[in-house]
């Protein structure tokens, strides 16, 4: 028969049909197109027909309303007609082709009510124009002859005129078209198709994807995979594809779910496993990873989000639509199984002889995250693959031999510079170094892995034991190379990388390294030292052997190495946009600093009986000392408290609590003039000058500090009783002499006159005499005695002594004055300052001593 009769024959059946076949399997075509999860599913089922009939480049071109698909593949064949024109009625093998279920062409009708084909002598259509009762009748597996003429593209065999149904239509088509939807690496599972074209003619896109096939070994082969859109330049990606065929086992062809899916029959499947590759042929994560569903190379209608960082592709059963694994199924279990083994038998052992992989397998093995993939692959591949490189990950070592995880040492540079073999054989035995590109489990606690911050290492035990060894060797080299390495590692680009205040954190690194915690200094005594407790000593000065507490020196060869020098101008000089640091550490020694350690051991040795028998130039000379070593804080006064005294003004010598600052110290009270101008009957020990060298503002100070720290004017401090007893004795003796200077008769009240109301008589006036240290801000209370006499005595006064301790001022008060300036109904007798000194007329006099 013609082609066309064919046609006419099929199309006679077809309609012959009785009434009620007819009606079940328009029904049956109805819920078929329903399971196809998207509009552009006939996209993929397209290209897999293609793939089918050995193509090697498939055209898909959208114009107006009409998509046309075109492949270069086998013409048609009269069986193939048959099968289209069918519902599952393939005549493909099921071992070597993907659609042998025959149902995905019928994907076309979701999107189309005509659909025209061209191929080889075949030319026909489903038209549901041409059928009277669409809904009832299979009007999708009925086909007509076509008269007229289809132009096939220059080059192609077939072509496929698909007549959308609506313009929204359309739009979702042109959706598909984008790589999100016809995704480049569907060409990775495709055995014959090498390229796929799409175009937009009214949109002027166009799409081109390719596959190149870069390198054929016997185990593996890597191909290419090129996409350009318009006048782009290509972008590509690489891929490493493993294939594997397995026989199917006994259990799983007579499982009832096979029988079913009619896989029964069926003896070998193939896995695919791709891995993302760099340009440079480095395995990488792919961050889609997914697991292609269907027979060989079919496609997927929807990808399963695997949870893995690599490819999977093979026949996985789905539910209706191909959009989903079909669970509890044990062919489904058997291809994960299958893929798992295909990983560890055939992946690994690859990745562990390529000079290239074997640096980062394992990472690429392991799971993208908890929680992510399918329960299917979990269970088969994700936590058996954890497993396996749990137990049987090999890592490369800088000597390129595999070693067990347990056997390795991470230490990366700048640290690894400061071992040597000797080194890594003494402290870390039976084991070796990670290539520095091998890529791991971070995380892996059966992996020793060192700090790589200069700083933080020598902090750490593993740092610690370092510094240990190499002291131990009077390694002096290596010493040197550890200066130059934190001067280099700590540089301007370090912080500019890290901050973007980089001068600021530069110059906080490096005042903070002053005080580093670690000794890391090689004395020449060939132990470590602080930084900040070490001298240089390249003027040789001499240090006595009987000395207890000598200076720790630098080695002299470290000291005079440049790397060492620039060391040291990183601690005590360069800073960006500020000054040096005020403090410098190893400082170069002196016959001063000799001097006052050789004191400060006569000091540690101090005691009352020893300081009774030195001469009093001796003291002096001692006190002095004592000073400049506070200064520079070598000392704590308080080691001193009770061991030695201090000369007065009046020759004696007391301890420095029994003292208080004489005038020549310009201490903040004027105690001494006030006790010269007779205001203070009781004695007291002025410190005496000699210790003062000159009057600078800045000197004076310094001994005021010193002497503060070590007790002096104790005696008066401010919260002490007996600070008050000295204020109010200032303030009872100052108004005696003001009231002398009156022309009054004053006399001082005995101890009674407190049950009284008033301290003084004098004349016809009762006076209440009220002191106190504060210059100003004094709050006036009185006692009930007090405010008794207040309403009850005619002539009755307040003299306040305020500045009692520097330069008393006495402000007369009276009493009539402050009662008529009382609110009535203030029944509190209490005068703020500014109420008794301001705002009333209380204040009558005031007197300067």
């Amino acid at each position: 028969m013609t082609p066309q009769e064919v046609i006419e024959l099929i199309q006679k059946q077809k309609l012959s049909a009785g009434e009620g076949n007819l009606k079940t399997i328009a029904g049956a075509i109805d819920r078929l197109q329903k399971a196809f999860p998207r509009y552009g599913s006939f996209l993929m089922e397209f290209i897999q027909n293609a793939d089918d009939a050995k193509s090697s480049k498939i055209r898909i071109e959208l114009s107006g309303s009409t998509v046309k698909i075109s492949n270069d593949g086998m013409p048609f064949t009269e069986e193939n007609v048959k099968s289209i024109c069918d519902v599952a009625g393939s005549t493909k093998s099921p071992e070597d082709y993907i659609g042998y279920l025959g149902v995905g062409f019928k994907s076309v009708f979701i999107v189309s009510d005509c659909s025209r084909i061209c191929s080889g002598e075949f030319k026909f259509k489903f038209d549901k124009k041409l059928c009277d009762r669409p809904k009832a009748f299979p009007w999708q597996i009925v086909p007509y002859w076509c008269d007229d003429e289809v132009e096939l593209e220059r080059g192609f065999s077939t072509a496929f005129i698909l007549e959308i149904k609506n313009t929204n239509l359309v739009e979702k088509i042109r959706e598909e078209f984008k790589p999100d939807n016809v995704n480049e690496r569907i060409l990775l599972f495709l055995r014959n198709v090498r390229e796929i074209r799409i175009l937009d003619t009214d949109k002027q896109f166009e799409r081109v994807i390719q596959k190149l096939e870069t390198s054929q070994h016997d185990d593996y082969r890597i191909v290419r995979v090129e996409q350009r859109i318009g006048q782009t330049s290509p972008c590509f990606s690489d891929w490493l594809i493993f294939r594997q065929p397995s026989d199917v086992p006994t259990e799983v062809g007579n499982d009832y779910v096979t029988i079913e899916w009619e896989r029964n029959l069926i003896r070998k499947r193939e896995v695919i496993i791709a891995f993302r590759l760099t340009e440079h042929k480095k395995l990488v994560p792919e961050p889609k990873s997914t697991a292609h569903i269907g027979v060989f190379s079919f496609l997927p209608l929807k990808e399963i989000q695997s949870g893995l960082k690599f490819l999977l592709q093979a026949d996985f059963l789905t539910t209706p639509g191909r959009g989903e694994l079909a669970r509890d199924c044990k062919w489904n279990e058997w291809l994960a199984d299958c893929c798992y083994k295909v990983v560890v038998y055939k992946c690994i052992p690859c990745f562990q002889k390529d000079e290239h992989w074997k640096y980062n397998y394992s990472s690429i093995l392991t799971s993208e995250s908890e929680g992510g993939g399918h329960e299917l692959f979990k269970k088969y591949l994700i936590v058996p693959l954890e497993k396996e490189v749990m137990i049987n990950l090999r890592l490369v070592a800088e000597d390129d031999t595999l070693i067990r995880v347990n056997q390795g040492v991470v230490i990366k540079e700048p640290i690894r510079n400061l071992y040597d073999s000797s080194d890594l054989q003494q402290l870390f035995p039976d084991k070796k170094v990670i290539h520095k590109d091998c890529e791991f489990n971070q995380k892996d606690n059966r992996i020793i892995l060192l700090e790589t911050e200069p700083e933080e290492f020598f902090l750490s035990e593993n740092g610690a034991e370092l510094l240990k060894r190499k002291t131990s060797q009077k390694d002096v080299e290596w010493f040197i190379k550890l200066y130059g390495l934190f001067v280099s590692y700590y540089d301007y680009c370090y912080f500019k990388e890290r901050w973007t205040q980089y001068n600021v954190r530069h110059n906080q690194f490096w005042d903070r390294f002053q005080n580093y915690s670690v000794p890391i200094i090689l004395t020449d005594q060939f132990d470590l030292a602080n930084i900040n407790d070490c001298f240089a000593n390249p003027n040789m000065v001499s240090i006595p052997e009987s000395l207890g507490n000598k200076p720790r020196i630098v080695h002299s060869s470290i000291y005079d190495s440049q790397p060492f020098q620039n060391f040291l101008r990183k601690l005590n000089e360069e800073r960006f946009h500020s000054s040096p640091p005020s403090k410098k550490v190893i400082e170069t020694l002196t016959k001063d600093e000799i001097k006052n350690r050789i004191f400060k051991e006569e000091l540690n040795n101090l005691n009352e009986q020893n300081w009774s028998q030195y001469k009093e130039s001796e003291k002096i000379d001692k006190v002095k000392g004592l000073k400049q070593l506070y200064v520079k804080k070598w000392i704590k006064l308080d080691e001193f408290g009770g061991k030695l005294t201090l000369k007065t003004k009046d020759n004696q010598w007391k301890k420095p609590e029994e003292i208080v600052f004489s005038d020549e110290y310009r201490p903040k009270h004027s105690l001494e003039s006030v006790v010269t101008k007779e205001l203070c009957d009781r004695e007291f020990c002025f410190l005496s000058s000699v210790y003062l060298e000159n009057d600078d503002i800045n000197h004076i100070k310094e001994w005021s500090n010193f002497f503060i720290a070590i007790g002096v004017d104790s005696l008066l401090d401010e919260n002490k009783e007996d600070t008050k007893n000295i204020v109010e004795r200032i303030a009872i003796l100052s108004t005696l002499k003001y009231e002398k200077l009156k022309g009054r008769t004053p006399v001082e009240r005995d101890a009674s006159a407190e049950k009284v109301g008033w301290d003084v008589d004098s004349a016809d006036r009762r006076i209440e005499v009220k002191g106190t240290s504060k210059a100003s801000g004094y709050d006036l209370i009185l006692s009930k005695n007090e405010q008794r006499a207040l309403y009850n005595e005619k002539d009755y006064y307040i003299y306040i002594v305020s500045n009692a301790l520097s330069k008393p001022l006495l402000s007369v008060i009276s009493g009539k004055n402050l009662l008529e300036s009382k609110d009535s109904e203030d029944v509190k007798l209490n005068f703020t300052y500014k109420a008794w000194n301001e705002t009333t007329n209380a204040r009558t006099d005031e007197y300067q001593f």
